[in-house]
């Protein structure tokens, strides 16, 4: 798309968000003609493709939309709350094959905690990704795929 103001993209993304995308992008291109515009990706679960294409006609001066089916592959995860000894941090981890292998503390919260405690934002993501990174992993529902090695298929 080129011709979107590009103050209202923020409100478009939230709006796809709030329909049921489970994430969404922009890419910045060079459209026909020159002019710099974006390519708007959404992924999103099979049964709500209607109503994001509906959302999108409606929030974007776009004529179409192209449509593709793909897999989503994702790793197995949880969400810790840890204490960094100045305060407390929610942690997204993922886990392969029952081990942890990416940490992320929640920016916001490390932020504001960094805000009140006067230390560096830095600091305190390094805190809490060894903190959670020692914690044990939490127990997964039936639809986890436990002790695989591999990234589970995700059909949403």
């Amino acid at each position: 798309m080129d011709d979107l103001d590009p103050r209202q993209w923020p409100d478009v993304l939230e709006s796809l968000q709030h329909v049921g995308a489970l994430d969404v992008w922009l890419t910045p291109v060079l459209m026909r003609k020159g002019r710099p515009g974006h390519v708007l990706t959404v992924l999103v679960p099979p049964a709500l493709v209607d109503a994001v294409v509906v959302r999108i006609a409606e929030t974007t001066p776009t004529l179409g939309v192209r449509v593709s089916e793909i897999e989503r592959r994702a790793l197995h995860r949880d969400e810790v709350t840890v204490d960094i000894g100045l305060g407390t941090v929610p942690v997204k981890r993922g886990l392969l094959g029952g081990r942890v292998v990416t940490v992320q503390p929640e920016y916001r919260e490390v932020r504001a905690l960094a805000e009140t405690t006067g230390r560096p934002v830095d600091e305190l993501i390094d805190l809490a990704r060894v903190t959670a990174r020692a914690l044990p992993e939490r127990a997964h529902d039936s639809s986890d795929q436990a002790g695989s090695s591999a990234p589970g298929r995700d059909d949403s």
